[in-house]
């Protein structure tokens, strides 16, 4: 197994492509995942997971140069922000 701590290595991407869709699939798997915790009270959680994949597609988008993702990592971010909010108005 071969490791490297070259950040320009660890910034190239595969078939691009791909890439990109395999992370909105993970994307959309983390917000089933994230609506699915919230309901059950675990808003916590949630917020985490949703902060944490936008946190990522803005890494992958960066290193990418690939603006259309923002709106993408924006809807998460205020996802994440809106269920912190429902939980504090039903305090």
């Amino acid at each position: 197994m071969n490791y490297t701590y070259n950040l320009a290595d660890m910034k190239k991407v595969g078939n691009y492509k791909v890439e990109k869709q395999v992370k909105l699939i993970e994307a959309r798997n983390i917000l089933k995942n994230a609506i699915e915790m919230f309901e059950l009270g675990n808003v916590e959680q949630s917020e985490f997971l949703l902060r944490r994949k936008a946190d990522d597609l803005l890494l992958f988008s960066i290193q990418s140069n690939d603006v259309s993702l923002v709106d993408e990592v924006e809807k998460l971010y205020e996802l994440s922000t809106y269920y912190k909010e429902i939980q504090f108005h039903h305090s």
